[in-house]
């Protein structure tokens, strides 16, 4: 065989293998739109990939050691929406996030959908309430989509009321009498209401004071179809048949025990209202329109904090910013620390020499403790002292 004949068989080859290798690339998937789908039922079990979007974070109290469960929504590739209530304890040490979990149908049963994430960074309103109970968690990594692990769509900038239309409320949160969390993600049809103006139906239904339903989108919670303690920061997902996708209008507030007799709305906080500060911490935004492929992101594959122009971040301390139009509380994971090896007691935070934070080893665990006001850890004697008493602090 000639030299130009294997060159053109090589070349063949070539081209066969690199055809073969885009092919067998990771899919992308468009928000919203499902591979799976089923009939919806009052407080059924959904189907596995049927709300891809659903992320289950597992809590635990640093107080008592319990655990308990919050909800999420997907957005991107790096981003999960919640609820500021449940996460914002890991500022003050009260509660952790032991894990986020994505792809889950059964949490107590892989079946080889899972994918587990620690968390980089949360955000959210230093001073969140009900119109404002909404927090972005940053993923350690990015996620690998498949079947199972799809983001949802962020409403439309110019997105209605939504009043009359139904929704699904889902989650692994109690639901029966007993107070146990539901292993399996389980789901409700519920219908929007008015939360028109600050002292509207769902205001008046609510009796917790005026709110505003710009900020707020509420549904009926009659005859069982509420979300429950458990639930909380979970979607209120929206099917828009025009588009042929699923929306997260809202973030899920404080859920009730499952046996409380409470009938009230169901109260979510309004996605639509706090888009700009979800872009801004994420750089995803709406879609355009129903014919726009996905959420506006652009990749995020960093995992160390960055510095924006609208946010100082930084890695050892949560700090309160003003951006043009909010003030946001930040979190970023602290430098490693590990009590592997070391004997019980008190230990400096390595992530600076002058530090009012410092480490507790207890039987292997790490606890991480603030100094009282005004003082800094103070290595050589294991308390906190005024920082004129420690090396490198004055």
């Amino acid at each position: 065989m000639s030299n130009s004949a294997i060159f053109l068989v090589l070349l063949f080859l070539g081209i066969l293998a690199f055809l073969a290798e885009s092919t067998q690339q990771a899919p992308t998937f468009e928000c919203g739109r499902p591979k799976f789908t089923s009939r919806i039922a009052g407080g059924s079990e959904s189907h596995p990939g049927q709300f891809p979007w659903m992320a289950h974070i597992q809590m635990k109290s640093n107080i008592d050691g319990l655990l308990f469960t919050c909800g999420g929504t997907l957005i991107s590739d790096r981003h999960v929406l919640t609820a500021a209530h449940c996460v914002q304890n890991e500022n003050d040490l009260r509660n952790r996030i032991v894990n986020i979990t994505l792809g889950a149908h059964d949490i107590n049963n892989d079946d080889g959908h899972h994918q587990k994430f620690v968390w980089n960074r949360i955000v959210f309103y230093s001073n969140w309430n009900v119109e404002s109970d909404v927090a972005i968690v940053t993923l350690s990594r990015p996620v690998n989509f498949t079947d199972y692990v799809q983001p949802a769509c962020l409403p439309f900038e110019d997105d209605l009321d939504h009043v009359n239309d139904s929704v699904v409320l889902t989650g692994w949160g109690q639901h029966d009498s007993s107070g146990s969390f539901s292993s399996v993600l389980r789901q409700t049809e519920t219908t929007i209401i008015s939360s028109f103006g600050t002292d509207g139906q769902c205001q008046q239904a609510a009796g917790i004071g005026n709110f505003s339903g710009d900020n707020v989108v509420c549904s009926d919670g009659s005859q069982g179809h509420r979300f429950h303690y458990g639930d909380d920061g979970g979607p209120m997902n929206f099917y828009n048949a025009e588009c042929g996708r699923w929306f997260v209008l809202g973030v899920a507030g404080r859920g009730n025990s499952f046996d409380d007799g409470i009938n009230g709305p169901n109260i979510f906080t309004r996605v639509q209202a706090h888009l700009e500060f979800i872009q801004n911490h994420t750089r995803v935004s709406s879609l355009a329109d129903c014919s726009s492929t996905t959420n506006g992101t652009e990749p995020t594959t960093t995992t160390g904090p960055t510095t924006s122009t609208t946010q100082k971040i930084t890695t050892t301390s949560t700090e309160k910013t003003t951006t043009s139009t909010t003030t946001a509380s930040t979190t970023d994971q602290p430098v490693t620390f590990s009590c592997a090896g070391k004997p019980n007691g008190n230990y400096p935070n390595p992530a600076s020499s002058c530090s009012s934070t410092f480490y507790t080893c207890s039987n292997g665990n790490a606890y991480l403790f603030n100094c009282a006001s005004n003082l800094v850890y103070r290595e050589e004697i294991g308390v906190c002292d005024w920082p004129s008493n420690v090396a490198g602090c004055y």
